[in-house]
């Protein structure tokens, strides 16, 4: 009986340092994509109150437009501890274009945001617009970048790409199924990667309301938030 009692003691220390070692490595990971002043406004506003970092892909063409974030908005998120990405000059599908234009998308993209000082020499992540993805765009990409998300997630050195789909939130989004999302990928052991748009009542199914995006920031600020370049 005192054996008994001694195996399942083992058992069960076994089980709960698994557990933890299984929460510690799980992550979630925020993106913005295009780069909407709604990031600023009511995101960061609210992100910044936990310390919550993210990943904002910028449209360079849009640079500075009314609906979008500035250079100075940009380079105070980026202060404040988050990444910014490329997500083309004009948010084309890149599966259908030309070479010298997907190049021109592709790399030039990369190099207005370096000159602007919003990215490092030593690491750089891109997002393919709608995810769209093809070998002639994982060749350009590959070469200029050291991560990418489009169907999945791409890190460029590793031998294996992650299978990992990035989870859209959308208006109808509700918290229990982002819960239902975190249950599943920790399961998994693998980053889960939300993925905003705008953040502003109204607009189109891609807009997400503020009021729930605050109440979704109380949820996850009991997680661990990374960013891509944590993963490298």
């Amino acid at each position: 009986m005192h054996n008994k009692i001694i195996i399942l003691s083992i058992v069960l220390v076994l089980i709960v340092l698994f557990t933890q070692t299984s929460l510690a490595e799980f992550s979630i990971i925020l993106n913005f994509d295009d780069a909407y002043q709604g990031v600023y406004v009511h995101a960061f506003q609210e992100m910044k109150k936990y310390n919550i970092p993210a990943v904002v892909f910028v449209i360079t063409k849009y640079l500075g437009h009314e609906k979008h974030l500035s250079l100075k908005q940009l380079a105070e998120l980026k202060s404040a501890g988050w990444e910014i990405g490329s997500h083309t000059i004009n948010h084309y599908d890149l599966t259908t274009i030309i070479p010298e234009f997907l190049h021109k998308e592709i790399i030039d993209s990369k190099q207005i945001l370096k000159n602007n000082k919003l990215i490092d020499n030593d690491f750089a992540s891109f997002c393919s617009p709608n995810g769209k993805w093809s070998p002639t765009i994982e060749k350009i990409v590959s070469a200029n970048y050291t991560i990418a998300r489009g169907d999945k997630l791409y890190i460029f050195n590793k031998i294996q790409n992650e299978d990992i789909i990035p989870k859209v939130i959308v208006k109808t989004t509700s918290i229990n199924r982002v819960k239902q999302w975190i249950e599943e990928y920790q399961k998994k052991n693998q980053p889960l990667i939300l993925v905003f748009h705008e953040v502003a009542d109204g607009g189109n199914e891609f807009f997400f309301p503020p009021s729930k995006f605050k109440e979704l920031i109380l949820l996850l600020k009991e997680y661990k938030i990374s960013l891509f370049k944590d993963l490298i």
